[in-house]
C-alpha cells in the first residue's frame, strides 16, 4: 500500500506540527491572550491551540464572541511580535523538502495559519525555495477551515488528479480535510496529536518521524 505514495507528484504539508515544532510561540501567546481575560490553565494544556482555528479554540473558554475577539487581538499581537520565530524546524525536514523538489514533485504547504505568517516562517527557515505553493488563511480568518482552505490550496495549485496527491499533517483536522477532498492522508506522530487521534481519524499512513515520511515518499 505504502508504494502508491512512490507515484504521488503533489505532497502538501501542514506547517505547525507536521514541518515545524511552533508549540513555545502558539502556547505562550495563547496564555497571555487567555489571563488578558483572567483566564488561567494549565500551561501544558495550551498545546491543543496547535492544529484549530484560533477562533475555535479560544470559543473553548468563552460563548461571548467579544471576549473571544480580544484574546484573539491579544493573542495576534504578541505571536507577530515574537510568537512567529520561537518555532523551529524538525530535523531532517529541509533536507526531506529539498530532495522532494528534486525528484519532480510539487511541495506545496496547506496550513490554517494566516498566510502572511506561513510565508515569512518558510523564509525565516530558508526553504522557501523548495515550495511550489504556499497557502493559509486570510488575516480576518477566512480559509481557517481546513477543509475551504483545502480547495482554496487545490484551486492555486491546478486541481490535479486526487490519487495524485497526498496530505501529510499530525492533527486530526489534516486528515479530516484531506479525506473531505477524497485526498490520502500521511498522520505524522511526532506533531501534536494526542494518543491515538491518528488512527481514530482515519489517516491511511502514519510516520513516527522524519525519515519515516523520507522513506514513504522517496
Amino acid at each position: 500500500m505504502i508504494d502508491e505514495l512512490k507515484n504521488i507528484e503533489y505532497v502538501l504539508f501542514d506547517l505547525d506540527g507536521t514541518v515545524s515544532d511552533s508549540s513555545e510561540g502558539i502556547t505562550k501567546s495563547a496564555d497571555k491572550a487567555l489571563k488578558s481575560e483572567g483566564i488561567d490553565v494549565p500551561f501544558e494544556t495550551l498545546t491543543s491551540f496547535i492544529g484549530p482555528a484560533l477562533r475555535v479554540s479560544f470559543g473553548r473558554y468563552t460563548d461571548d464572541v467579544e471576549k473571544r475577539d480580544r484574546m484573539l487581538d491579544v493573542y495576534r499581537e504578541r505571536y507577530s511580535e515574537k510568537g512567529w520565530c520561537e518555532n523551529k524546524i524538525y530535523p531532517g525536514m529541509a533536507e526531506l523538502l529539498r530532495d522532494l523538489q528534486k525528484s519532480g514533485k510539487h511541495v506545496v504547504l496547506a496550513s490554517a495559519k494566516p498566510e502572511y505568517f506561513c510565508r515569512k516562517i518558510i523564509k525565516y527557515f530558508g526553504v522557501e525555495q523548495y515550495f511550489d505553493f504556499i497557502g493559509g488563511s486570510d488575516m480576518e480568518g477566512k480559509r481557517d477551515d481546513k477543509t475551504v482552505l483545502l480547495t482554496y490550496v487545490l484551486d492555486n495549485i491546478g486541481n490535479p488528479p486526487s490519487d495524485k496527491i497526498v496530505m501529510i499533517g499530525d492533527r486530526k483536522f489534516d486528515v479530516e480535510c484531506a479525506h473531505n477532498h477524497g485526498i490520502k492522508c500521511i498522520g505524522v506522530k511526532y506533531g501534536f496529536s494526542e494518543g491515538d487521534e491518528l488512527k481514530n481519524a482515519g489517516a491511511d499512513f502514519l510516520a513516527d518521524t522524519v525519515e519515516d515520511l523520507r522513506k514513504m515518499l522517496l
